[in-house]
């Protein structure tokens, strides 16, 4: 089941005060996805985290924006809005020498994780999911896995 309306704008909609506290240099990832509803999920779930998350409802400007932002994560809907395919949209940031190496999450309704690797994506999140998932897959994949406390000052 889809929620809400796809958008019509080609940006994030920024809220007053949104990304006041993040510091220049924040990882920024992409969610290509025609809901906005999923968007503010998305957003909402790394609330408080030093994350920036922009927003492309179309496959085009999806592509084009993580060539020129170069994200550090890319969370790719499989079902895009007309003739939009996120399976075609996988297979293009995959081949482009600029995007290749930007690690690509579908998270999508449609649950083909074999698929999806097999095409270069680092995993599968499937729909509908909670906000927990949604964190700890970005924070892993952006900070790596957390340390056990103690770790950070181990010099043995």
């Amino acid at each position: 089941r889809r929620l809400g309306r796809p958008a019509s704008t080609t940006a994030a909609p920024r809220d007053e005060g949104d990304d006041f506290d993040l510091p220049p240099d924040a990882p920024e990832i992409l969610l290509i996805d025609d809901d906005r509803n999923v968007f503010d999920i998305v957003r909402g779930a790394l609330t408080g985290e030093p994350i920036r998350v922009e927003w492309s409802p179309r496959a085009d400007d999806g592509l084009a924006r993580a060539r020129a932002e170069r994200p550090r994560l890319v969370l790719l809907d499989v079902m895009l809005q007309g003739r939009d395919d996120g399976w075609e949209t996988l297979r293009a940031l995959k081949r482009d020498p600029v995007t290749r190496d930007i690690p690509v999450v579908l998270h999508s309704v449609i649950d083909n994780p074999e698929r999806a690797r097999q095409l270069g994506a680092v995993g599968v999140l499937p729909k509908p999911v909670t906000a927990i998932a949604i964190k700890s897959l970005v924070q892993s994949l952006i900070n790596g896995p957390p340390r056990a406390s103690g770790d950070e000052h181990d010099e043995s």
